[in-house]
Order: structure tokens, then sequence, then C-alpha cells
């Protein structure tokens, strides 16, 4: 979205929306009898918060206009 801000002074500029995403990533090791069950034991452990993601599995960002 772009949008004329008028400051004090009669300046003008444009302001834009960007957006910065993170990208936290871990692998898990789980045994299981599939790899359905498997998908499905860690996906309740982090809903549940058992595994958390913290800045040790930080793995990069990406910053780019966002919106129209």
């Amino acid at each position: 979205m772009l949008r004329w801000i008028t400051f004090k002074g009669g300046i003008s500029m444009n302001e834009y929306n960007i957006e910065i995403t993170e990208t936290l990533s871990r692998i898990v090791a789980v045994k299981a009898d599939n790899i359905q069950d498997a998908i499905s034991d860690v996906t309740a452990k982090y809903k549940n918060g058992d595994i958390v993601l913290d800045e040790q599995d930080y793995k990069g960002y990406n910053i780019e206009p966002y919106g129209d």
C-alpha cells in the first residue's frame, strides 16, 4: 500500500508497507510406524509447546514489499 505523508513544513514522502519474514527451522527425529504418524506426533508436540523453536533455530530472513 502506498500513501502520501506530508510532514510539518510541507515535505511529502511516500509510505510503503514492507514485510520482514524470519525463518526458524529444526530437524526432529522421532520413531513411528509410518511418516503420517511421525508428522502427527511432531505436530502434536509442537502445538502443545513441547517443541519450541528459538534463536538457535534461526536460518535467515527475507525483506520484501507487502501488498499491492
